[in-house]
């Protein structure tokens, strides 16, 4: 079944934010790395978040259709100039191995985690955004900019469901021709920045967008 109930997504995504097209003083700045595919219109993506905890807030978003990995890396290493991210986090699954040693070297190995995105990976990925995202009793803590239509389009689609043969859990956006979860799944290993907050924290904030 869908994963994120639209109800507390839509609050996430805000009229009065924009992406930024630089860092602003005073904050910390998390990346995520999607890597492409190639199959299926897959995009590779990069999302940049800024932390000012218990706050997530989406300011930058990079996405290509290219198969090309050395461009990834290029770009995370010249955004990396721009933003001076405290961390990255990749999808370290198949085609994201190699960034990630090369990005290592380049980065030091305390600035660029791997995840596996295995299900347990996974798992803890959706809890994350499930408590960034609040609920009845919780405010929300991640705001977006209310035009990213296709990012609104992939949390809402986005599902748990078992494997054809029934023996496996998977997180993934539907089988349907041309569904995505690449900037969705960007998104949320930005925001494993935010992983150790304790969740008895956020109910004494009231919560308004970073900047």
């Amino acid at each position: 079944g869908v994963v994120f109930p639209y109800e507390f997504v839509i609050r996430a995504f805000r009229k009065d934010i924009s992406l930024w097209t630089h860092p602003r003083p005073g904050l910390d700045y998390y990346g995520g790395i999607d890597i492409s595919k190639g199959v299926g219109g897959d995009y590779s993506v990069i999302t940049i978040v800024a932390y000012d905890k218990p706050r997530v807030q989406l300011v930058y978003q990079w996405k290509s259709d290219r198969r090309r990995i050395k461009q990834v890396v290029k770009e995370v290493l010249r955004l990396h100039d721009i933003w001076h991210v405290t961390k990255w986090f990749i999808d370290s699954n198949t085609l994201g191995a190699m960034p990630l040693e090369e990005l290592q070297d380049q980065l030091g190995s305390n600035t660029i985690d791997g995840i596996g995105f295995q299900i347990k990976d996974k798992a803890e990925m959706v809890a994350n955004m499930e408590m960034l995202l609040g609920d009845h009793q919780n405010p929300c803590h991640i705001f977006i900019p209310y035009d990213m239509e296709e990012l609104k389009h992939q949390f809402k689609f986005y599902t748990k469901q078992l494997s054809k043969d029934g023996t496996k859990l998977k997180y993934s956006h539907p089988d349907w021709e041309g569904e995505h979860d690449d900037e969705l799944e960007s998104l949320m290993l930005a925001c494993l920045c935010a992983k150790s907050i304790p969740t008895i924290d956020l109910e004494c904030y009231f919560v308004d967008p970073i900047w």
